[in-house]
């Protein structure tokens, strides 16, 4: 034993390799830092380690190793001084390093002192936080401010400081960010045609320098310069101008597509422009889907407002942020419907609702007196009590809000009505309804106070002294009826008056022990429901002719355990099937009923949290019908030994079963996904929520169509399944890929183009769907194609200097701290590479990101980076640009 002591201390440290040491924190300091001499593999692993002694950490950054300093720029612990030079050099490992806002907030000047080209860098990356955004903003460098309002992430205080910058170009940029703009941005095809008028014109009427001559063929002669620089103005101007004279004018569109613009207008994500479009559809459900998206721009709920179909106007009335203003007009709409849905808005004023309830219709007004309490006003309810129209008085009699005061003045009133309103009030008091009761002649009245529940008992047993049968009806609608009142009743000659005894909670038990023995069969099954319902009276409706009456009996929660014993040999199933769900039954009696000669009854024993399980699936197992086998194998409780055994069932239906139970091993689902000829098993085991990523990607290649579509729906299925799937030659299986929250981007921007309109409706339902792609789906259906712009003829000479020109200045592209006039046009050019175009995104000049979003070359995803841009006026050329020509082929993106 003492030799065996003696080892373990030196044994242990074997299985701890240098790597563990070099990353663990408790790694004494001397330790790392002979680990870290050793070999560069592990310097790399102390560099990263936050318990490294900050001496070690400064020596590191002598090393020559890269990776070593990216991981010192990750570390807290780095000394700051050497921090400061490794991040000069990696910008983004210093934005990865934990204590980032640390260093933010003890240096205010920290990332100022950075050079101007590492500080580019972090502005291009993703999660460039605000703190170092507010630093970089103090840096007095044109290109680098410009850069800022390129993010649309960059806080609005940032932006509104930089308006006031000395740089004129800055403070134009910022004045255009979409912090700045709200919600009416500048038109931007206006706003890019005076920039390059400003910019190009001078230099194009130059005749002086032959490159200019060049550039001014360039400009002109353009189509794709023409097109933006004319066409899109006349466009946008036409459509303003056909907007404000003609707001009911619709867009039409192709009923197939229908479905599609719907989807588009009811998504989260789609872009204001696009539901401004689709507003104008000749579709009412389009407009009605665009007035109940919350993310509707106000002006276009106010168009829809005035919209003659009746549902979109309600739908305006139902989106959680359509505005009072809008709302007050709504109020008075000639659809009844319309008002109603106006008088449950959460935003209606209490002006809107007292409007609303002088309003002739009287479901209105009943909506309104559902209202909150606080929005109704006692002012407004004197002023309906007042009123010449009996209605209105009793709708003020009625309301729960009426003060005491006012209804005692209305029990006087002389419609019978009214005094009939005040007795149905729940906030009238006893000696209000005693007085009434004095005064009042009118039948209806009585009937009304009789089920007032504020009525006293002594009030009742006079109501009950009348004759009246309908009084004596209303008597067992009133809640607290008293139980001495409700025995002689039950006595009542009326069966109805008799069944609402039957029915009412206060019965006493020797009534309902007299009503179980009632001629009628509604009574008695009304008595074998009640709560109350004496065991006697149980005992001897368990024994009745009547089958519901039985069935009622045997649901009761106060059966004894032999009445159910009695039930459970009934000739009726379904009595014997209550009998065996019943929670008071007992083991002995499911024992004896799993050998019932019904099918339904031994798999509701089987049911029972109290059956043995076991013993019940067993014998189910091994039964004759395949639907008792097929139960057991999809019960939730059945042993592996069982799923195994059914899993080779000659019937196709109990092995389907097997696929879809949770619990059934993945060597079973894997043996018949492989093994099993029905395509209907392999079905089953995609539609098992616990089948793994794995065996989805090879029952993504099954033969069967219906296979794959359920693997596309798999909420399991792997993005890069999906990716295949979403090129699979049945429509239905590229529907429910185009579909699925996991499917990529690149994806989904393939099926955009899909022949199949439910292809593409799948798409616009994608939550994961941008904004770009859902502004080109919504441009494909819904907006007329742009015109093309005539041309002058060039001769073959002019053609060739004008692409040369292009040419050398796409050659030249870079990025600049001033605009470019080549690139402009360069940018413009339909023979820029697609890849350019993708570099220049980043562009710190608003103009030119303006041109790459207008561009027909110009990619989706390139599109999809423009849209999030913090510039106003990218954005909108953007939609513009996807709203007015055709996006290149899916393999031209991607090349």
């Amino acid at each position: 034993m003492a030799s065996t002591q003696k080892k373990l201390p030196s044994s242990t440290p074997k299985h701890i390799s240098p790597g563990h040491k070099a990353a663990d924190p408790d790694t004494p300091p001397a330790e790392l830092a002979n680990l870290a001499h050793q070999e560069v593999a592990l310097a790399r692993v102390v560099a990263k380690n936050p318990s490294a002694p900050r001496e070690l950490l400064a020596e590191l950054t002598e090393s020559e190793d890269s990776a070593t300093h990216q991981n010192l720029t990750r570390n807290p612990s780095t000394p700051l001084e050497k921090l400061r030079q490794l991040g000069q050099q990696f910008p983004e490992q210093l934005l990865e390093n934990p204590a980032i806002g640390a260093f933010l907030q003890n240096n205010p000047l920290f990332f100022c002192e950075f050079p101007v080209t590492t500080l580019r860098l972090l502005l291009d990356h993703k999660s460039c936080p605000a703190g170092v955004l507010a630093q970089i903003a103090t840096v007095d460098d044109e290109a680098l401010l410009l850069a800022i309002t390129r993010r649309a992430d960059t806080p609005a205080s940032i932006i509104k400081a930089l308006r006031y910058s000395r740089y004129p170009r800055v403070q134009r940029a910022a004045a255009l960010h979409i912090t700045q703009t709200g919600d009416n941005p500048p038109t931007w095809p206006e706003q890019l045609q005076k920039t390059l008028t400003e910019i190009l014109v001078p230099l194009s009427q130059s005749t002086t320098d032959p490159g200019m001559a060049l550039l001014r063929l360039g400009i002109w002669f353009s189509p794709e310069l023409w097109h933006w620089c004319h066409q899109a103005v006349q466009r946008t101007v036409a459509h303003s101008e056909a907007s404000a004279t003609a707001p009911q004018s619709h867009v039409p569109a192709g009923s197939d597509d229908a479905a599609l613009r719907q989807a588009i207008a009811e998504h989260a994500h789609v872009p204001a422009i696009v539901l401004e479009n689709l507003a104008l559809a000749i579709e009412a459900d389009i407009r009605e889907a665009v007035a109940s998206n919350p993310y509707t721009p106000i002006a276009t709920l106010e168009k829809l407002a005035a919209d003659q179909d009746w549902n979109v106007r309600r739908a305006v009335a139902i989106n959680p942020k359509t505005p009072v203003n809008v709302l007050e007009g709504l109020a008075q709409d000639e659809d009844r419907d319309v008002r109603r849905t106006v008088a449950m808005h959460n935003n209606v004023s209490k002006s809107i609702l007292e409007s609303l309830m002088q309003d002739c219709d009287e479901d209105v007004r009943q909506v309104v007196s559902t209202h909150t309490v606080d929005s109704v006003n006692n002012v407004t309810l004197e002023q309906l009590a007042r009123s010449d129209d009996a209605r209105r008085r009793a709708y003020a009699a009625v309301h729960p809000n009426t003060t005491r005061a006012l209804l005692r003045q209305l029990i006087q009133d002389s419609d019978w009505s009214v005094r009939r309103a005040v007795a149905q009030n729940p906030k009238a008091p006893a000696s209000m309804l005693e007085r009434l009761m004095e005064n009042e002649s009118i039948p209806l009245v009585w009937q009304s106070i009789a089920k007032n529940p504020n009525t006293p008992s002594a009030l009742l047993e006079r109501l009950y002294q009348s004759q009246d049968e309908d009084i004596h009806y209303a008597i067992t609608q009133n809640p607290k009826t008293p139980a001495t009142l409700l025995g002689q009743l039950s006595k009542h000659p009326n069966e109805d008056i008799r069944l609402r005894v039957a029915e009412h909670p206060n019965t006493p038990a020797a009534a309902l022990e007299r009503l179980s023995a009632d001629s009628s069969e509604d009574i008695r099954w009304s008595v074998a429901e009640h709560p109350n319902a004496p065991i006697s009276a149980l005992t001897q409706l368990a024994e009745d002719l009547s089958l519901n009456v039985r069935q009622a009996a045997a649901m009761h929660p106060n059966i004894t355990a032999k009445t159910l014993e009695r039930l459970a040999e009934d000739d009726d199933r379904d009595i014997r099937w209550t009998a065996v769900m019943h929670p008071n039954v007992t083991l002995a009696l499911l024992e004896r009923l799993l050998a019932d000669s019904d099918d339904d009854i031994r798999r509701a024993v089987a049911e029972h949290p109290q059956a043995p399980a076991a013993m019940a699936l067993d014998r189910l197992a091994d039964s004759d019908n395949t639907y008792q086998r097929a139960y057991a194998a999809c019960h939730p409780l059945a042993p592996v030994a069982l799923l195994k055994k059914l899993a080779h069932d000659n019937d196709w239906s109990v092995r389907r079963s097997i696929a879809k139970n949770l619990n059934t091993p993945l060597s079973i689902l894997e043996h018949l996904a492989r093994n099993d000829s029905v395509f209907l098993v392999r079905h089953g085991i995609v539609h098992n929520p616990n089948t793994p990523t794995r065996l989805l990607e090879i029952l993504a290649e099954d033969i069967d169509e219906d296979v794959r579509e359920a693997v596309a729906e798999h909420i399991n299925t792997s993005a890069m399944t999906l990716a295949r799937l979403a090129a699979d030659g049945a429509a239905n299986v590229r529907r429910a890929a185009a579909e699925h929250p996991n499917t990529p981007l690149m994806a989904l921007e393939g099926l955009v183009k899909d022949p199949e309109p439910k292809v593409r409706e799948a798409v616009a339902c994608n939550p994961n769907a941008s904004p770009a792609l859902l502004v080109w789906l919504s441009a494909r259906t819904l907006l007329p194609p742009a015109k093309e712009t005539d041309t002058l003829p060039l001769s073959p000479d002019d053609l060739e200097c004008l692409e040369r020109l292009v040419q050398d200045d796409v050659e030249s592209l870079s990025f600049s701290d001033h605009p470019s006039p080549g690139r402009l046009v360069a940018l413009l050019s339909s023979w820029v590479p697609t890849s350019t175009l993708a570099k220049q995104v980043r562009s710190i000049w608003w103009e030119e990101r303006c041109a790459i979003a207008f561009n027909p070359m110009t990619t989706l995803p390139v599109l999809n980076k423009l849209v999030a841009d913090g510039n106003a006026l990218v954005r909108a050329a953007t939609c513009e640009r996807l709203a007015s020509s055709t996006l290149p082929d899916p393999e031209v993106q991607h090349e």
